[in-house]
């Protein structure tokens, strides 16, 4: 499975003549047999797998670097505009 990952962000009006939806985009990514992920969802999907206990130190360490990159990325997102 491979894994795009969109920028979450609004987009200005009028834009939509220029854009396809994001759930246009998705279908398409899912007949390409690739999954497309907001940088939110996968923040979403970090934490709760931060969640559970069961994981080694060498996992959560993993973990915990990817939510720093994509903390990072929403930050420096947000801050651009």
């Amino acid at each position: 499975m491979i894994y795009l990952i969109i920028s979450t962000q609004v987009r200005a009006e009028g834009s939509n003549k220029k854009f396809r939806t994001i759930g246009e985009i998705r279908d398409e990514f899912h007949r390409l047999n690739m999954d497309m992920k907001t940088d939110l969802e996968i923040l979403t999907g970090i934490l709760k797998k931060l969640k559970n206990n069961k994981m080694n130190n060498e996992e959560r360490v993993a973990l915990l670097v990817d939510l720093e990159y994509y903390v990072h990325q929403v930050a420096a997102s947000s801050f651009n505009h």
